[in-house]
């Protein structure tokens, strides 16, 4: 396949020759990878993909996102972006998502761009990791994601649990009120996230927030790139 020429032959094949014997033996479904935008195989395997007619969403941070990136990425065949944002003031959003929000905005504005000039369908989205510090500042992302011009946004499970109070829920609740197609929050992120307040705070899961909404679907692959 021309898509996966692009980089070393020996370091492709480790990842995309399983993916192609999974689709072998289950068919072509979508397909998630997980990586920085900086990832030497990742345009190759996301080229690979689309080849293969499989429809490919990429799961990523803002930081090396740039216009340049995010052309190739719509060039190559990427479907969907998701980014994460977990608060819009820039201590916390560094805390917990490791860059700042001024980073994803500019990455989330390279996206839509790319996508504006190459007149593309590529889905931009933010997702929201449910951490104790950052649940009064859910209302506020779902605000600046619509601003900024995303297409959907989607609460995700923390990987560790947080401390838990009924003001959680009462704000869990809230944010179901935001319906499809712009909240894509997945059905069992929200009992996920009250059962990990059983654990006790702090305490870690098994499974990142990386295993919740497309990743808890056996109608997806899953690909994370380290």
């Amino acid at each position: 396949e021309d898509g996966i020429r692009d980089y070393k032959v020996t370091g492709v094949q480790t990842c995309a020759l399983p993916i192609l014997s999974f689709y072998a033996w289950g068919g072509v479904m979508p397909t998630v990878l997980i990586a920085r935008p900086k990832t030497p195989l990742l345009l190759g395997l996301v080229r690979f993909c689309h080849r293969l007619e499989a429809p490919t969403i990429l799961r990523t941070c803002g930081d090396g996102l740039s216009l340049r990136m995010a052309e190739e990425l719509v060039d190559a065949g990427a479907n969907e972006v998701w980014l994460r944002m977990a608060a819009t003031a820039d201590p916390l959003q560094q805390q917990l998502c490791g860059e700042s929000v001024e980073v994803t905005r500019e990455a989330v504005g390279a996206l839509l761009q790319a996508r504006r000039e190459r007149r593309m369908p590529l889905v931009v989205g933010l997702e929201l990791p449910f951490f104790l510090e950052s649940a009064r500042e859910m209302p506020g992302v779902f605000r600046e994601a619509r601003q900024w011009g995303v297409d959907r946004v989607r609460v995700v499970a923390p990987w560790k649990s947080p401390c838990w109070e009924d003001r959680h829920s009462v704000m869990l609740d809230l944010l179901s009120l935001e319906r499809p197609p712009f909240n894509m929050t997945h059905p069992s992120t929200a009992p996920t996230i009250r059962r990990m307040s059983d654990e006790g705070p702090g305490a870690p899961r098994l499974r990142s927030e990386e295993h919740t909404s497309e990743l808890q679907s056996p109608c997806n692959l899953v690909c994370r790139l380290l």
